[in-house]
């Protein structure tokens, strides 16, 4: 699911972790059929209202509301099939959670504990500004060291730009790549150091993620999602007005390059 990071990190897990408690709960649960039916419909809509602090609710709604949400919720409380329909759907659902609670505790080991400024730069950045090696990164960071953290969308639209038709963006893009190529591991998510400048890295997509239509708004996820990782909100770094109007209408820092890049 594409996070909606309003709240510290830490808060998310929690939650995850009282709606995979109620959902096993559930499927232990006995008692009267009609019992189980409304106590499963209730688990759905709480789980479905903590989700979506955080989540898009779109993606909440498509994990939760399921074909089978809606059978259960058509059939009448006396209807024999519940009790078993429950059970699947709650395992299937808690399963599904506990898949999402294992990735983002995975994301807080790389991100919680950073002490310098995240910057999620856009491509824009890399193609008409300063190189990104010899940029004041720091200028942008509080005069810290930066952590850079590049989205793969923007690394892959930099590789996309190597066949352009204008040849100084086809030249530049190309350039980047070379660079980033030498800094970086072979999964690119090790920070590598720029020298006294701070580190890059790249923001690899989880397993079967659903980009937004809007590219720049994908981009601005990144920054949002990164937001509730870190002790400090990460901030976008953009030359596109555009892009800064959205990312500053969803609460997220941004920074505008200096004339001087």
């Amino acid at each position: 699911m594409r996070r909606l990071a309003d709240r510290p990190f830490p808060n998310l897990i929690q939650v995850l972790d009282a709606i995979i408690r109620d959902g096993a709960n559930l499927r232990a649960g006995s008692g009267p059929v009609g019992g189980i039916r409304d106590g499963y419909i209730s688990w759905v809509r709480d789980a479905e209202a903590s989700l979506a602090f955080h989540f898009d609710r779109h993606d909440v709604e498509e994990a939760l509301l399921t074909p089978r949400y809606w059978e259960i919720r058509r059939l009448l409380s006396v209807d024999r099939e519940v009790r078993a329909l429950v059970n699947q759907e709650a395992e299937a659902r808690v399963a599904e959670i506990e898949e999402l609670r294992a990735r983002y505790r995975l994301l807080r080991d790389r991100f919680a504990e950073e002490r310098h400024r995240v910057l999620v730069p856009d491509t824009n950045v890399f193609l008409h500004y300063t190189s990104f090696r010899e940029a004041s990164w720091p200028q942008l960071a509080d005069n810290d060291l930066a952590r850079v953290v590049v989205p793969l969308l923007v690394v892959e639209q930099l590789d996309r730009l190597k066949y352009a038709t204008n040849q100084k963006i086809a030249e530049r893009a190309r350039g980047v790549i070379r660079e980033l190529s030498r800094l970086l591991d072979e999964r690119g998510e090790k920070p590598a150091e720029i020298p006294k400048r701070g580190t890059i890295e790249v923001f690899i997509d989880e397993p079967g993620h659903v980009r937004m239509a809007s590219e720049d708004a994908e981009i601005v996820e990144v920054a949002r999602q990164l937001t509730g990782l870190l002790p400090k909100p990460a901030r976008l770094v953009t030359g596109d007005l555009g892009m800064r109007l959205r990312a500053g209408a969803l609460g997220v820092e941004v920074v505008a390059l200096p004339d001087g890049w």
